[in-house]
This record gives structure tokens, sequence and C-alpha cells, in this order.
């Protein structure tokens, strides 16, 4: 069996999938980190953190993450033959441990005189032990896709081959909904890009009870009779599992199930804010309940605060939206399809998400 490993090199967090090469990349495995392994919550912290503490410190610091994510899959490391990674262009250049500084300052005078030379970041190979990777073959092939400007990376690129945006007849978009809202307008055979600082809400952090996508993580919300809300939670298989039913302004619930809830993710949140907003429990910006909080199960809740937080992500993402298409000078009307990417994008429910 030839394995290999795909690789997310996200803002809030990593991703990994261990496949069946030989089986048109069946996923075996897959291992998350709960958090950036950088220290900050944003893109700027962790460019930061690399020019304070210098490259050999990041890098090892990345390198170290990525080969314990790939130890939990199960595989030894002369069974892994090939390892395809995406993220965002300094994320990407941080696990190459190659030049960031034009990536963290704008502008072509504070470059020059920095001295900076501006790397390529053209598609290309690298072999596991240039980068001291030790969780894969040493002479495993590392797959590097290009990263064509600051807001269309590798993850952004992956996003729209993968979509086949370029090959439709129709006006359409597609956004990564993650920390940095990497967008796409496609328009009359040209593609228009942007970004927009989502910030991590929609990746369930900035939330009081928020986490990444993981077992016991609230995904998603139903509603239920008597103004009652179904809580999905994520089994230790990842599988969504109706836990309990709530109501959400007194906290009185009656448990169906036994996956019991420790947080709620990115894609939770916007069930929240949508089912919310539909039942006038919120009213933006407030909660409309005696404690101004929205119960959920096992003591956790979505209060005003968490309101705010999720509508700057929203906020962010529309601004991105409204700009691109005025920019174009698009009508609203004339965009046919919205595609969704990135984790919150692909597991969210697309009508709640519409919702909000």
């Amino acid at each position: 069996m030839a394995l290999g490993v795909a690789l997310d090199l996200g803002t809030s967090g990593y991703r990994g999938h261990l496949v069946d090469l030989d089986k048109k990349g069946k996923i075996l495995a897959t291992a998350i980190t709960m958090r950036h392994p950088l220290p900050g919550a944003n893109i700027m912290d962790h460019l930061h953190f690399w020019m304070e503490n210098g490259p050999d410190v990041g890098h090892r610091i990345v390198i170290e993450t990525v080969d314990k994510l790939i130890g939990t899959m199960g595989a030894k490391p002369e069974e892994i033959e090939r390892v395809s990674v995406c993220g965002n262009p300094a994320q990407m250049s941080m696990f190459e441990k190659i030049e960031i500084r034009d990536l963290a300052f704008a502008g072509q005078s504070i470059l020059k005189r920095l001295n900076v030379k501006v790397p390529e970041r053209k598609a290309h190979s690298l072999k596991a032990e240039e980068l001291g990777m030790s969780s894969v073959r040493r002479t495993a092939e590392v797959r590097i896709p290009p990263s064509i400007r600051h807001e269309i990376g590798a993850d952004a690129l992956a996003m729209i081959m993968k979509t086949g945006l370029m090959e439709k007849k129709e006006t359409c978009m597609v956004t990564d909904y993650g920390t940095n809202a990497e967008m796409g307008l496609f328009y009359k055979g040209e593609l228009y890009t942007g970004s927009a600082a989502a910030g991590p809400a929609m990746e369930g952090q900035s939330i009081d009870f928020g986490m990444l996508a993981a077992p016991q993580a609230i995904s998603d919300i139903a509603l239920g009779e008597n103004g009652r809300w179904y809580n999905i939670v994520l089994s230790d298989k990842l599988h969504p599992v109706r836990s309990a039913l709530v109501d959400p302004r007194t906290g009185e619930e009656q448990r169906l199930d036994g996956v019991v809830a420790r947080g709620i993710t990115g894609t939770g949140t916007v069930a929240a804010m949508a089912i919310g907003l539909e039942t006038g429990i919120i009213k933006l910006p407030y909660v409309d309940t005696p404690d101004r909080k929205i119960h959920l199960t096992n003591g956790i809740y979505f209060g005003e605060e968490d309101v705010r937080e999720a509508g700057k992500a929203t906020g962010a993402i529309r601004a991105g939206h409204r700009t691109l298409i005025e920019e174009v000078g698009v009508d609203d009307k004339e965009i046919k399809t919205m595609y969704m990417a990135g984790a919150s994008g692909t597991y969210v429910d697309p009508i709640k998400a519409q919702t909000v």
C-alpha cells in the first residue's frame, strides 16, 4: 500500500489526512491540532513571533508539530512516500523556512531598506529530509503548490481548482470560510480575488466555549418542539449526534445520547446565530433571554459577547464579498452559485450560513 499525507496548515490550526495513494486518495485517518503551534490567534502574531525569535526557532516548532500530527495517524514513517501541503503564503513560507518579511511589511520602500529579497513561490517539490521531517520516509516527496499573491496562496488555489471555478460558464463566487477568508469572484472568464480579516470565530475561537472541530464539540443546532433546540455534538468518530434537547432560555435539557459536549465549534456558532435570529432570541446585538445567554447542553452557553464576535466574522466576510462585487461591477443577481470551502465552509449548514 502506497501512503501519502495531505496537510492543511491553517492560521487557527493544522489538519492532516493519511491517504491511500493506490485508491485515489482514500482517507484512512485524520488528525488535527487544537490551535496553531506558534503563539497568537492571527497571521500577524505568527509573523511577529517568527521575526522576533528567528526562523530556526519558528521552523523547529512548525516541523515538530507536523511530525507529531502525522505520527498520530498510525502509519510507520517508511510507509509514507508523499506529502502534499497547502496553506496561505505565510504558513507555507514558514513551513519551508524561506523569507517571510515581504509578507509582513507593506510597500516596496521598506523591503528595499531591509534588503529583502522576495522568494519565488512557484510550485515545486522537496525531499522530506530537506525540511527536517522525521515522521515520513526521508526521501518522501513533499509537494508545494504555488502561492500567487498574498491573498491567493496554496490553500486558495486548491479551493479554486477543486471547485472547477475557472471552467464555469456562469458568474460565481468561492470563499474559504476561515480566519483569513480568501475569496474569488469569477466573471466573464476572469478571476478576481481578495481576502477578509474574518478572525477566528468561524473556527470556533474567540467564543467563550469555542473550540476547533473535535469530539464533544457542538457542531450544529436544529429546532425542536416547544421552542427547544436539538444540540448536535460530534462523537469520537466525528459523527454528528443529537445529544440533547435544550430550552435555550432556561437551560433545561433532556439528554438524548451519551455524547457530552464540552464546547462549540465554528459551524455550531453559525447555527446558533441562524436559529437565534430566526426565532427572535437574538435581536442584534442583544440576546433576548433573562440572563442574556443562549443556553446549550451541559452548561455551555452563547452570550452577547459571542454574538458580537460572530458578527465581526460574518461582517468581515460580507464586506469582502461586497467589495469584490462592487469593484468588478457585477449585479448581485448575476451571481448564480456560491461555493463554500475550508473546514467551516465544508461542514456548515449552507442555509444557516445564508441566514447569518
